[in-house]
């Protein structure tokens, strides 16, 4: 009984993940099409574009990375059912994997931003 609810358990959590995966890659490319758009729009020679650039890149490499590694989780997920323990582990890897990437994101963010914000002064 305990065994096919953590069994259903983890295929809502792998329901989601694709949810969440897909929803990334569309934030991703969104996310890609406004920086651009908002880049070309206010071009100035200059640090500020490059800053601007740079944080779009970053940005988009960064959530379609992290977008993958939740589609990974939810396939692996998954393939648990089929392959048993080992694609389990791999999932939950991929899932470590989605944390540190999204910690250096966001540390990225926060470092660049307290430089703009301090070299504005």
């Amino acid at each position: 009984m305990a065994q096919s609810a953590t069994r259903l358990r983890l295929r809502v959590a792998a329901g989601w993940a694709r949810f969440a995966a897909i929803a990334g890659f569309v934030v991703s490319l969104l996310l890609a099409l406004v920086m651009v758009a908002t880049t070309l729009k206010r071009w100035m020679p200059g640090a500020q574009t490059a800053y601007a650039i740079a944080t779009t890149v970053v940005s988009t490499i960064a959530v379609g990375g992290a977008a993958g590694l939740v589609w990974a989780f939810a396939r692996n997920v998954s393939l648990f059912f089929v392959e048993g323990e080992p694609a389990l582990a791999r999932a939950f890897r991929r899932l470590r994997y989605f944390f540190i990437v999204w910690t250096l994101f966001t540390g990225y963010n926060a470092v660049t931003t307290l430089y703009w914000f301090i070299a504005k002064r």
